[in-house]
Protein backbone atom coordinates (compact mmCIF):
# COMPACT_ATOMS: atom_id res chain seq x y z
CA UNK A 1 0.00 0.00 0.00
CA UNK A 2 1.34 3.47 -0.90
CA UNK A 3 1.97 5.59 2.20
CA UNK A 4 1.01 9.11 1.11
CA UNK A 5 2.46 10.72 4.24
CA UNK A 6 5.78 8.95 3.68
CA UNK A 7 5.96 10.05 0.04
CA UNK A 8 5.13 13.64 0.95
CA UNK A 9 7.90 13.59 3.56
CA UNK A 10 10.51 12.26 1.17
CA UNK A 11 9.75 14.30 -1.92
CA UNK A 12 8.38 17.62 -0.66
CA UNK A 13 10.43 18.06 2.53
CA UNK A 14 13.65 19.26 0.80
CA UNK A 15 11.72 22.08 -0.88
CA UNK A 16 9.82 22.92 2.32
CA UNK A 17 12.93 23.18 4.50
CA UNK A 18 14.84 25.18 1.89
CA UNK A 19 11.89 27.57 1.51
CA UNK A 20 11.89 28.40 5.24
CA UNK A 21 15.66 28.88 5.21
CA UNK A 22 16.64 25.52 6.66
CA UNK A 23 18.52 23.86 3.81
CA UNK A 24 19.21 20.63 5.71
CA UNK A 25 19.25 18.49 2.58
CA UNK A 26 21.67 20.85 0.83
CA UNK A 27 24.06 20.56 3.76
CA UNK A 28 23.51 16.79 3.81
CA UNK A 29 24.72 16.60 0.19
CA UNK A 30 27.72 18.73 1.15
CA UNK A 31 28.57 16.34 4.02
CA UNK A 32 28.43 13.42 1.60
CA UNK A 33 30.91 15.21 -0.69
CA UNK A 34 33.28 15.89 2.21
CA UNK A 35 33.60 12.14 2.80
CA UNK A 36 35.80 12.13 -0.31
CA UNK A 37 38.11 14.87 0.95
CA UNK A 38 41.73 14.09 1.74
CA UNK A 39 43.01 14.49 5.30
CA UNK A 40 44.84 17.65 4.17
CA UNK A 41 41.64 19.16 2.75
CA UNK A 42 39.72 18.42 5.94
CA UNK A 43 42.48 19.89 8.08
CA UNK A 44 42.65 23.09 6.00
CA UNK A 45 38.86 23.53 6.16
CA UNK A 46 38.79 22.98 9.94
CA UNK A 47 41.62 25.46 10.53
CA UNK A 48 39.87 28.13 8.49
CA UNK A 49 36.60 27.46 10.31
CA UNK A 50 38.37 27.71 13.68
CA UNK A 51 39.88 31.02 12.62
CA UNK A 52 36.48 32.34 11.55
CA UNK A 53 34.92 31.41 14.91
CA UNK A 54 37.73 32.92 17.00
CA UNK A 55 37.79 36.08 14.90
CA UNK A 56 34.03 36.53 15.21
CA UNK A 57 34.18 36.05 18.99
CA UNK A 58 37.06 38.53 19.32
CA UNK A 59 35.41 41.20 17.16
CA UNK A 60 31.79 40.89 18.29
CA UNK A 61 31.63 39.41 21.83
CA UNK A 62 33.08 41.73 24.46
CA UNK A 63 33.35 39.01 27.09
CA UNK A 64 35.75 36.91 24.99
CA UNK A 65 37.88 39.95 24.17
CA UNK A 66 38.27 40.75 27.89
CA UNK A 67 38.56 37.15 29.11
CA UNK A 68 41.13 36.16 26.54
CA UNK A 69 43.00 39.44 27.01
CA UNK A 70 43.19 38.83 30.77
CA UNK A 71 44.99 35.57 29.94
CA UNK A 72 47.49 37.22 27.62
CA UNK A 73 45.81 36.43 24.31
CA UNK A 74 46.36 38.89 21.48
CA UNK A 75 44.18 37.59 18.67
CA UNK A 76 45.58 36.49 15.34
CA UNK A 77 44.20 33.87 13.03
CA UNK A 78 45.68 30.47 13.98
CA UNK A 79 48.09 28.70 11.66
CA UNK A 80 47.90 25.43 13.60
CA UNK A 81 45.43 23.75 15.96
CA UNK A 82 48.07 23.68 18.72
CA UNK A 83 47.71 27.46 19.10
CA UNK A 84 44.28 26.82 20.63
CA UNK A 85 46.06 25.42 23.72
CA UNK A 86 46.97 28.99 24.74
CA UNK A 87 43.30 29.95 25.12
CA UNK A 88 41.83 29.65 28.65
CA UNK A 89 39.14 27.06 29.33
CA UNK A 90 35.64 28.47 29.76
CA UNK A 91 33.92 26.64 32.62
CA UNK A 92 30.17 26.35 33.14
CA UNK A 93 30.55 28.42 36.34
CA UNK A 94 32.21 31.30 34.50
CA UNK A 95 29.62 31.10 31.74
CA UNK A 96 26.69 31.27 34.17
CA UNK A 97 28.25 34.19 36.04
CA UNK A 98 28.55 36.13 32.76
CA UNK A 99 25.57 34.69 30.86
CA UNK A 100 24.27 38.07 29.64
CA UNK A 101 27.64 39.09 28.23
CA UNK A 102 27.89 36.39 25.57
CA UNK A 103 25.51 37.97 23.07
CA UNK A 104 27.36 39.34 20.02
CA UNK A 105 26.91 43.02 19.21
CA UNK A 106 25.35 42.09 15.86
CA UNK A 107 22.81 39.63 17.27
CA UNK A 108 19.98 41.39 15.41
CA UNK A 109 21.66 40.34 12.14
CA UNK A 110 21.83 36.63 13.04
CA UNK A 111 19.11 33.98 12.86
CA UNK A 112 19.23 32.11 16.13
CA UNK A 113 17.14 30.11 18.57
CA UNK A 114 17.06 29.77 22.35
CA UNK A 115 18.26 26.37 23.51
CA UNK A 116 18.98 24.54 26.77
CA UNK A 117 21.53 21.88 27.60
CA UNK A 118 20.05 18.52 28.61
CA UNK A 119 21.07 18.77 32.25
CA UNK A 120 22.60 15.28 32.38
CA UNK A 121 25.82 16.73 33.84
CA UNK A 122 24.16 19.23 36.16
CA UNK A 123 21.80 22.19 36.03
CA UNK A 124 20.60 22.96 32.46
CA UNK A 125 22.15 26.04 30.86
CA UNK A 126 20.41 28.34 28.40
CA UNK A 127 22.34 29.43 25.32
CA UNK A 128 21.79 30.87 21.85
CA UNK A 129 22.39 28.70 18.80
CA UNK A 130 22.67 30.18 15.33
CA UNK A 131 20.45 28.53 12.76
CA UNK A 132 23.36 27.84 10.39
CA UNK A 133 24.99 25.63 13.02
CA UNK A 134 21.69 23.92 13.81
CA UNK A 135 21.13 23.12 10.12
CA UNK A 136 24.61 21.59 9.82
CA UNK A 137 24.00 19.49 12.93
CA UNK A 138 20.67 18.24 11.58
CA UNK A 139 22.28 17.37 8.26
CA UNK A 140 24.97 15.34 10.01
CA UNK A 141 22.34 13.59 12.12
CA UNK A 142 20.54 12.67 8.90
CA UNK A 143 23.75 11.04 7.69
CA UNK A 144 24.30 9.37 11.09
CA UNK A 145 20.83 7.89 11.14
CA UNK A 146 21.34 6.53 7.63
CA UNK A 147 23.99 4.25 9.19
CA UNK A 148 21.10 2.61 11.08
CA UNK A 149 19.13 2.18 7.84
CA UNK A 150 16.99 5.28 8.31
CA UNK A 151 15.62 7.14 5.28
CA UNK A 152 13.98 10.52 5.66
CA UNK A 153 10.25 9.87 5.73
CA UNK A 154 10.50 6.77 7.91
CA UNK A 155 8.30 7.09 11.01
CA UNK A 156 10.07 7.96 14.27
CA UNK A 157 8.86 7.71 17.86
CA UNK A 158 10.64 9.86 20.44
CA UNK A 159 10.51 9.01 24.16
CA UNK A 160 12.49 11.59 26.10
CA UNK A 161 12.42 14.71 28.23
CA UNK A 162 12.69 18.41 27.47
CA UNK A 163 16.05 18.26 25.68
CA UNK A 164 14.45 16.25 22.83
CA UNK A 165 10.70 16.81 23.22
CA UNK A 166 9.61 20.40 22.45
CA UNK A 167 8.09 22.19 25.42
CA UNK A 168 5.91 24.40 23.22
CA UNK A 169 4.46 23.02 20.00
CA UNK A 170 4.33 25.95 17.59
CA UNK A 171 2.78 25.86 14.12
CA UNK A 172 6.26 25.58 12.59
CA UNK A 173 7.16 22.65 14.85
CA UNK A 174 3.88 20.91 13.99
CA UNK A 175 4.64 21.31 10.29
CA UNK A 176 8.21 20.08 10.73
CA UNK A 177 7.00 17.08 12.74
CA UNK A 178 4.57 16.25 9.96
CA UNK A 179 7.32 16.22 7.34
CA UNK A 180 9.75 14.41 9.66
CA UNK A 181 7.00 11.94 10.68
CA UNK A 182 7.89 12.19 14.37
CA UNK A 183 5.67 11.18 17.26
CA UNK A 184 6.79 12.84 20.51
CA UNK A 185 6.05 11.13 23.84
CA UNK A 186 7.26 12.85 26.99
CA UNK A 187 9.22 10.35 29.06
CA UNK A 188 11.31 10.96 32.18
CA UNK A 189 9.75 8.06 34.07
CA UNK A 190 7.97 4.84 33.11
CA UNK A 191 5.44 2.49 34.68
CA UNK A 192 3.27 -0.34 33.39
CA UNK A 193 0.28 1.87 32.60
CA UNK A 194 2.33 4.48 30.72
CA UNK A 195 4.26 1.77 28.86
CA UNK A 196 0.99 0.27 27.61
CA UNK A 197 -0.30 3.71 26.57
CA UNK A 198 2.91 4.52 24.68
CA UNK A 199 2.97 1.08 23.10
CA UNK A 200 -0.52 1.63 21.67
CA UNK A 201 0.43 5.05 20.28
CA UNK A 202 3.70 3.83 18.76
CA UNK A 203 2.03 0.76 17.27
CA UNK A 204 -0.80 2.82 15.78
CA UNK A 205 1.78 5.21 14.28
CA UNK A 206 3.67 2.20 12.85
CA UNK A 207 6.92 3.53 14.24
CA UNK A 208 10.01 2.24 12.44
CA UNK A 209 12.67 3.96 14.55
CA UNK A 210 12.52 4.62 18.28
CA UNK A 211 14.66 7.47 19.63
CA UNK A 212 15.26 8.70 23.18
CA UNK A 213 16.89 8.28 26.55
CA UNK A 214 18.37 4.78 27.03
CA UNK A 215 17.17 4.43 30.63
CA UNK A 216 13.54 5.19 29.71
CA UNK A 217 13.55 3.00 26.59
CA UNK A 218 15.12 0.23 28.71
CA UNK A 219 12.27 0.46 31.25
CA UNK A 220 9.76 0.69 28.41
CA UNK A 221 11.21 -2.51 26.89
CA UNK A 222 11.09 -4.27 30.26
CA UNK A 223 7.37 -3.58 30.62
CA UNK A 224 6.71 -4.67 27.03
CA UNK A 225 8.59 -7.88 27.70
CA UNK A 226 6.51 -8.62 30.78
CA UNK A 227 3.31 -8.00 28.83
CA UNK A 228 4.63 -9.96 25.80
CA UNK A 229 4.01 -6.98 23.50
CA UNK A 230 5.91 -6.35 20.26
CA UNK A 231 6.33 -3.37 17.94
CA UNK A 232 6.18 -5.16 14.59
CA UNK A 233 7.35 -2.25 12.42
CA UNK A 234 10.42 -1.30 14.45
CA UNK A 235 13.75 -1.42 12.56
CA UNK A 236 16.18 0.11 15.06
CA UNK A 237 16.43 1.99 18.33
CA UNK A 238 18.63 5.10 18.62
CA UNK A 239 19.65 6.21 22.11
CA UNK A 240 21.17 9.49 23.27
CA UNK A 241 21.76 11.91 26.20
CA UNK A 242 22.73 9.21 28.77
CA UNK A 243 25.11 6.28 29.11
CA UNK A 244 23.94 3.25 27.17
CA UNK A 245 24.79 0.49 29.64
CA UNK A 246 25.31 -3.03 28.36
CA UNK A 247 22.21 -4.37 30.15
CA UNK A 248 20.15 -1.55 28.62
CA UNK A 249 21.30 -2.49 25.12
CA UNK A 250 20.81 -6.23 25.67
CA UNK A 251 17.28 -5.85 27.06
CA UNK A 252 16.13 -3.41 24.37
CA UNK A 253 17.51 -5.54 21.55
CA UNK A 254 16.03 -8.73 23.00
CA UNK A 255 12.52 -7.37 23.59
CA UNK A 256 12.20 -5.18 20.49
CA UNK A 257 14.07 -7.62 18.21
CA UNK A 258 16.24 -4.92 16.60
CA UNK A 259 19.67 -3.34 16.98
CA UNK A 260 20.44 -0.34 19.18
CA UNK A 261 22.57 2.49 17.77
CA UNK A 262 24.15 4.85 20.29
CA UNK A 263 24.27 8.58 19.53
CA UNK A 264 26.68 10.75 21.53
CA UNK A 265 25.80 14.42 21.16
CA UNK A 266 26.62 17.86 22.50
CA UNK A 267 24.08 20.18 20.93
CA UNK A 268 25.54 23.37 22.40
CA UNK A 269 28.96 22.50 20.97
CA UNK A 270 27.67 21.10 17.69
CA UNK A 271 29.36 17.75 18.34
CA UNK A 272 27.77 14.47 17.25
CA UNK A 273 29.10 10.91 17.15
CA UNK A 274 27.23 7.82 16.06
CA UNK A 275 27.58 4.05 15.87
CA UNK A 276 27.43 2.24 12.54
CA UNK A 277 26.47 -1.42 12.00
CA UNK A 278 29.82 -2.58 13.43
CA UNK A 279 28.96 -1.18 16.89
CA UNK A 280 32.66 -0.79 17.60
CA UNK A 281 33.28 2.90 18.23
CA UNK A 282 31.79 6.09 16.82
CA UNK A 283 31.82 8.11 13.63
CA UNK A 284 32.03 11.83 14.33
CA UNK A 285 31.91 14.93 12.19
CA UNK A 286 35.19 16.85 12.55
CA UNK A 287 33.80 19.63 10.32
CA UNK A 288 31.07 20.86 12.68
Amino acid sequence: MINIHENISRFISPLFFKTIGLDIFGRYKWIQKTLEWTEKERSEWRLKRLGDILEFAWNHVSFYREYWGDHGIIFKRPTSFEELDAYPILTKKIYKENENRFQPDILNMIRYQNKFTGGTTGEPVQYLQDIEQWVLTQAFLLWCWSLAGYKFGDSVGVIAGGSLVPEKITAEIKLRNYFERKLFLFGVYMDEKLAKEYYEKLNAYKVQYLYGYPSIIYLFAQFLGKQKLKLPHIKAVITTAEMLHRNYRNTIESVLSCKVFNDLGCNDGGYEAFECHLHNGFHYNDLQ
